[in-house]
């Protein structure tokens, strides 16, 4: 089973001005072992927008590999 979580991240820009971006992480579960497959930074500063992608996939059991192409259409 995939699940895919929010990540929350602290970005400093060159100016040292902080703000906080979210990204996803996906994890492969089996009954006796959990392995990181995948992990993307710095999405969006939209935490309910995330929320949703990353619910959406874990809900569908979306394949990792497609995660960065249903990032990008989201977002644009």
């Amino acid at each position: 089973m995939y699940l895919y979580l929010v990540i929350k991240e602290h970005i400093v820009s060159d100016n040292n001005t902080e703000s906080i971006t979210y990204g996803i992480k996906v994890l492969f579960c089996t009954c006796t072992h959990v392995t990181e497959k995948l992990r993307i930074h710095d999405i969006s500063t939209d935490y309910d927008m995330i929320t949703r992608i990353a619910a959406l996939c874990t809900n569908e059991q979306l394949d990792p590999v497609h995660l960065p192409d249903i990032v990008q259409d989201m977002i644009l």
